[in-house]
């Protein structure tokens, strides 16, 4: 298995959200206020879990001879189905913060 960083992914991932979220919002709304604030750190912040929550889903399925020596052996599927609760809430985040976006303000209209 290649050498998976997931730290600089999560970053990545977490920028390219509120990027996406940015532009939506500045195409679709035509502003850029201090009031969408919230908006982008939620994009990034939901963003920077989607690379550890998959990270989580598929580590059942990787060998970790460290893992026996600890008290999680046994709890690999538990740890898999907290990443999969993990992934939901970070995409059900990104797709909020898009909507909210892609909504337009009732202050454009005449």
């Amino acid at each position: 298995m290649p050498h998976l960083d997931v730290t600089r992914t999560s970053v990545i991932v977490g920028i390219a959200s509120t990027v996406i979220v940015l532009i939506i919002t500045v195409v679709r709304q035509k502003r850029f206020d201090v009031s969408d604030l919230g908006s982008f750190v939620g994009a990034f912040f939901s963003g920077t879990n989607i690379p550890p929550a998959l990270f989580l889903c598929v580590y059942v399925f990787i060998s970790d001879p460290q893992l026996d020596a600890t008290k999680l052996k046994g709890y690999e599927k538990y740890i898999s189905l907290a990443g999969l609760v993990l992934l939901l809430a970070a995409l059900t985040g990104v797709w909020k913060t898009c909507q909210a976006a892609w909504k337009k303000s009732e202050e454009a209209e005449p």
